[in-house]
């Protein structure tokens, strides 16, 4: 998050003041899903080489991880996803994913992302 200073005269729609975010994601543009304004279910979308680089560094000093279980707080976020996937492959068995909401967790299930011991993983919502 940051905020605008200033800005050149031919910018439109942001001024001083405003609050910012440079999104980390990034993907080709050009299919159906960027196209429909849906760009993190484009297959080519990964993050920010910075986020990644970030998250390998968080995950490689708890190094050897091989047959742990994790717990990544923050799973949905930049850094979470990038920590999740960096453990995995790191050979993490399994992480658990803790986060703001079933969908956001729901985005990120799959069988690589999720658990090598457990394909499936599995989604416990909060109550209360």
């Amino acid at each position: 998050m940051g905020v605008v200073h200033e800005v050149g005269a031919q910018v439109v729609g942001v001024t001083p003041g405003d609050r910012v975010y440079v999104n980390p994601g990034r993907s080709c543009g050009a299919c159906h899903a960027c196209g429909s304004g849906t760009p993190q279910k484009c297959q080519y979308w990964t993050l920010g080489g910075y986020y990644l680089g970030t998250s390998y560094a968080a995950a490689k000093k708890h190094d050897p991880l091989a047959g742990k279980s994790l717990i990544v707080n923050g799973a949905t976020g930049t850094l979470g996803v990038g920590v999740t996937l960096a453990t995995l492959a790191l050979g993490a068995s399994r992480v658990f994913a803790v986060a703001r909401g079933v969908p956001l967790l729901e985005c990120g299930k799959s069988p690589r992302t999720v658990s090598r011991s457990s394909p499936t993983g599995r989604v416990v919502p909060r109550h209360g």
